[in-house]
């Protein structure tokens, strides 16, 4: 930024012997130039509004969000270059930052039912080119969102009951019990019997798909 402004110089016009007055001007063009000082740092005026998920077993360099940060200060002074900083007691960086754009991409391939997680912090920096350069810092998380990647597991492999030939009718005779890590509906459990040898047996035993207990519905 510059100011331009026109200075006038005049002398007194004491020139002559007889006591004449002679005055004379003369003018100059004067241009002052405003330099920028690195005084405000990057700052990301979104950041609290930042909320993005990435689907657990997405291939590594899966783009996850782009981020902003803006500086007021002008020239090299408000030029941002973005970075990952590192997390406490983190091996590696689970996400990389284009340096120029503010794409955050994933480092990795995700799993919610392992180490990473629901949530995934990640802070990203902004740097400007002063001297000394200032920087800014954001911090959120990343929701890991689940796939049907898990199957349902019973807590027994084997399930052994003895029933009297007189037992009645709609009695429970044993409950079975599985789980499955995946969440919501991946997650839910529906029971149903299956006779592999013999189908005619599926007459005699029923099961409640919710709750997993076996009953007898016919009689022996």
């Amino acid at each position: 930024q510059s100011g331009h402004y026109s200075r006038a110089a005049r002398d007194d016009g004491a020139c002559c012997r007889n006591g004449a007055l002679t005055p004379h001007t003369s003018t100059a063009l004067v241009v002052v130039f405003i330099t920028d000082v690195n005084d405000n740092k990057p700052v990301f005026d979104e950041c609290q509004t930042y909320t993005p998920k990435v689907e657990e077993g997405a291939q590594s360099g899966t783009s996850v969000i782009k981020v902003k940060a803006k500086d007021l200060d002008k020239g090299h002074n408000g030029q941002v270059r973005y970075s990952i900083v590192q997390q406490p007691n983190q091996k590696g960086t689970k996400f990389s930052v284009d340096e120029l754009t503010g794409e955050i991409r994933t480092n990795k391939v995700f799993d919610r039912e392992g180490d990473d997680g629901r949530f995934v912090s990640v802070t990203v920096e902004a740097t400007d080119r002063g001297s000394p350069p200032l920087e800014g810092v954001c911090s959120f998380k990343v929701e890991i969102t689940d796939i049907n990647d898990n199957p349902p597991l019973f807590d027994r492999q084997e399930y052994r009951e003895n029933v009297k030939q007189d037992t009645q009718v709609g009695i429970h005779i044993l409950r079975v019990s599985a789980s499955d890590e995946d969440a919501d509906n991946n997650g839910a459990i529906v029971y149903n019997l299956t006779a592999p040898y013999d189908p005619d047996h599926l007459a005699y035993f029923s099961i409640n798909p919710d709750s997993g207990w076996i009953s007898l519905q016919k009689a022996l």
